[in-house]
Parts: structure tokens; sequence; C-alpha cells
């Protein structure tokens, strides 16, 4: 007789305190009854790791399949922190002395949306801007993401306020590559001496890019391209 490979059983996980389940079934590509593969464990491991939701992961298997010949598998997840800030103080001689500061939360809305906002104050040039970044939109390998920003600029010559917002679409393809395509509206108000105008701008940009870099963080060798067109 041939002895049947085992496959995989149920997927648990475990300490995910506010990570909603249905976006860690999502990360974790393992899918029940497919042949076990020690490689997709791993893989699975580190798509959890990269999401920025986790200080710890660790995987837990029975010291043998279950006599239907299923291996159930148990994510011990440790959440991390998921808020952060930013600040600084900036100089230059076009804008003068500046402030600036970044909030980032990794889980705005439980399923590992990241939303930050960002404060820029100068004496002639501010801006508060803000991003949503939601994944697995409507694919698993799609990411939407949404733009604002609102700015003021005083200077000698000028004054001017408005806002740009856009929307984008993200997808990854094979062999990390990403395209993406969205829409941008901005308005502006511009004021010089009397005169004061208007201006408005709609546009649609895109782009693809590919990153082949052995390390992300500590490349050694590779390369990267983008390419945008707006």
């Amino acid at each position: 007789t041939v002895k049947s490979k085992a496959t995989f059983g149920k997927i648990n996980f475990m300490g995910n305190l506010t990570v909603a389940p249905l976006y860690l079934n999502r990360l974790v590509s393992i899918k029940e009854g497919r042949c076990f593969k020690q490689s997709e464990i791993n893989a699975a491991k580190t798509q959890l790791q990269k999401s920025g939701l986790f200080a710890e992961v660790n995987v837990v298997l029975p010291q043998s399949p279950s006599p239907d010949g299923t291996v159930p598998i148990t994510f011990n997840l440790k959440e991390g922190k998921y808020r952060s800030i930013k600040t600084g103080i900036s100089y230059s001689t076009d804008i003068s002395l500046g402030l600036d500061t970044k909030w980032e939360h990794n889980n705005f809305l439980g399923h590992g949306e990241k939303f930050s906002a960002s404060l820029s104050l100068a004496k002639i040039k501010s801006q508060l801007g803000v991003q949503l970044v939601k994944p697995f939109f409507l694919k698993v390998n799609q990411r939407l993401k949404i733009d604002g920003t609102f700015k003021k600029e005083s200077s000698e010559a000028y004054r001017s306020k408005g806002f740009d917002i856009s929307g984008n679409i993200e997808r990854d393809i094979s062999n990390k590559k990403i395209i993406g395509i969205g829409a941008k509206y901005n308005f502006e108000q511009v004021k010089k001496q009397d005169n004061s105008k208007n201006l408005m701008l709609l546009s649609v940009p895109m782009f693809i890019s590919q990153d082949k870099r052995d390390d992300i963080l500590n490349p050694k060798k590779g390369w990267t391209f983008n390419i945008n067109i707006e």
C-alpha cells in the first residue's frame, strides 16, 4: 500500500486581540486540504512578520498528523505597538525654520489598514496630510491608497491655499513588480496683490515599478526601476 501524503488541517491564530481573523486568513496563503509543505509555513510566518503588526510570530505543529492525515497549524502571535509618533525640526533658506510631526497607526480598522497624519509648520509654508492604505482591496494582491493634503503658503510675492485629494489602486504582479493607477484632484486659490485666481487640475497618475534587490533593508546587489506617468 502507498501511504497518503499529509495535508494542511485547520489554521488557528492565538494572541490576536485586535487584528481581525479575516485579515489573518487573507494574509496567510495556506489553504486547508492542500498538500503539507514546510515552505508554505515559512512563507506564511514571513508574511505575518512583514505586516508590522506582531512583535512575535511562532508556529506550533503536532508531533504527528491526525488519523485522517491532516496537520493542524497554530500561529501564536504577540501583537506589537500599532501607533507611532515621529517629530523633528528642519531649516531651509526658502521656508526658514519648520516643525515636522507624523502619527501612524498600522491597524486602524482592525484589518491591517495603515493610517497616517503628518503636519509641517513653517513661517512661509504649512501643510497637513493624511493617508489611508487598505490592503486586499477587491483582490488579495491589491491595495487602495487614499491621500489628502491641505496646504497654505505665504510669501512676499503671493499667498495661496488649497488641497489635493487622490485615490490609487496598486497591484502586485509576478517577479516583485507593482503597477498602479488612480485619479487626483487639486484645487488652489492664489492671491497676488489685488488679484485672486482659482486653479483646478484633474489628473490620472499611473506607475510601474520593480525591486530586484536581494535585501530591501541591507541590499548588496540588485536593481530597482520606477516609471511614472501623469
